[in-house]
């Protein structure tokens, strides 16, 4: 442990490293000492931590990765392609290896009180406030504290409509070196503010890298926001990620997290509805094979009274991989006439794979309407027989149930362009590559 603490310290002492810099700004220079005091007191969680407990990211430290200092690379317009959304323009901020590509992104200008800016030239601009997040026990979310380098800023004025989803494309290239990059992202939404956001994390060939990324939301009153992200990075990279939103009196945000890829993937939520009348959605997809490990650990506080909060995840297991839920919603004292609903669903396609499941409720408040719910199970040999007395053979038969499982949750995404390119990323996991065309035909 002595030697990655050795080694964070380090690179905060680098002046001229580029994913350093503006060291300058007072808070800025206090966020990065705050956050690796904060790792080096408590080190890597460990399965010991009960957060942790079937999580277990020691391969991590055993990896060595660098810090990206390098904005070279190869990567082209048309090599993106694949990761758009048909028959949606965005707005688009692309990412390469963690350094924003002005080349690859859209032209953006800040207009009519909406300031949408990548963080390193936000950072340069000398912006004295303060993007630090209380992370509490959050230790990634702590070290992104301390590393946060490029990113994005979106900031919406009162009354003001951001008309096109914003689009950010952080791709992993298969460097020599490993990588790890700390993406923030800054979302603050003004009073009657709309705005949607993509978040997605890919990979070009093999990447080896580490992502730890950290999405900052704050909705002010009667504000709304639709968040996506979608995390599909290689087989060999390691994903972490805190999403931390705070809403005001009557605001609405639903937040989609569909998880693909990475050896190892842990996605944490904390919520606070703190004024009445708000309400949160978590929708979440995630879709294990090999011994890929997903993890979703979800909080959310309800402060006030007349607050909504729902939980909807679905995870699909397949081969040797391990999936974790745990959803916890704390019902605060006086927080009366709430209403939080939590349901996970898990389906394990091998005998060998694994899912834990632990939805909780603390509830402080006896005027409450809550609910929670897990289920884990197979595919049912009822519906299987059903489908091949139609003629469909058993593989198709197994992969239209599975897709019928997984895009119960894609359905409750508003962009259709978004569900349509999840479908088509379902189809062909879910199916050998001879059999997906005709399994679209049965869809």
């Amino acid at each position: 442990m002595e030697s990655l603490v050795s080694k964070f310290e380090q690179f905060l002492e680098t002046e001229d490293n580029v994913t350093l810099s503006n060291n300058s700004l007072d808070w800025l220079t206090n966020a990065r000492k705050k956050g690796i005091a904060h790792f080096a007191k408590v080190g890597l969680p460990t399965p010991r931590d009960e957060h942790w407990k079937y999580t277990n990211v020691a391969p991590i430290k055993k990896k060595e990765f660098s810090l990206t200092n390098t904005k070279e690379h190869d990567v082209k317009a048309a090599d993106l392609d694949v990761f758009r959304f048909k028959n949606l323009e965005t707005i688009e901020l692309v990412f390469i290896n963690g350094l924003f590509c002005s080349a690859l992104s859209s032209t953006v200008s800040d207009e009519r009180g909406i300031v949408l800016n990548n963080l390193s030239s936000w950072l340069a601009e000398g912006h004295q406030q303060d993007l630090t997040v209380d992370a509490g026990d959050y230790v990634f979310a702590s070290l992104n504290n301390a590393f946060m380098s490029d990113g994005a800023v979106l900031h919406v004025a009162d009354n003001e409509l951001l008309e096109k989803p914003v689009h950010l494309i952080f791709v992993a290239t298969d460097t020599e070196q490993a990588t790890m990059t700390y993406p923030r992202i800054d979302i603050r939404l003004g009073k009657n503010a709309e705005a949607k956001l993509i978040e997605s994390y890919v990979s070009l060939g093999e990447a080896k890298n580490l992502t730890n990324v950290l999405t900052n939301i704050i909705a002010d009153e009667n504000s709304q926001l639709e968040h996506y992200r979608i995390q599909e990075e290689s087989d060999a990279a390691y994903h972490l990620a805190n999403i931390f939103i705070e809403q005001k009196k009557d605001s609405r945000v639903t937040s989609h997290s569909v998880s693909l890829g990475s050896a190892i993937a842990r996605v944490d939520a904390k919520v606070n509805l703190s004024e009445t009348g708000t309400e949160n959605i978590l929708n979440g997809l995630f879709l294990g094979k090999g011994r890929q490990h997903t993890d979703h650990h979800l909080l959310v506080h309800h402060l006030s009274p007349h607050t909504r909060s729902e939980e909807y995840f679905k995870g699909i297991l397949d081969n040797a991989s391990r999936g974790v839920f745990n959803g916890k919603v704390v019902v605060h004292k006086d927080a009366q006439k709430i209403e939080a609903i939590q349901s996970n669903k898990n389906l394990l396609l091998s005998p060998n794979a694994e899912v834990d499941t632990k939805p909780e409720l603390e509830i402080y408040a006896d005027d409450v309407k809550c609910a929670h719910g897990a289920t884990i199970g197979r595919l049912s040999d009822t519906e299987l027989f059903y489908l091949r007395s139609r003629g469909i053979s058993e593989e198709k038969a197994r992969a239209l149930l599975t897709f019928a499982f997984a895009d119960d949750v894609v359905n409750r995404m508003s962009l259709v362009p978004v569900r349509e390119y999840l479908e088509r990323k379902l189809i062909g996991q879910l199916s050998s590559s001879d059999q997906i065309d005709d399994l679209k035909d049965l869809i």
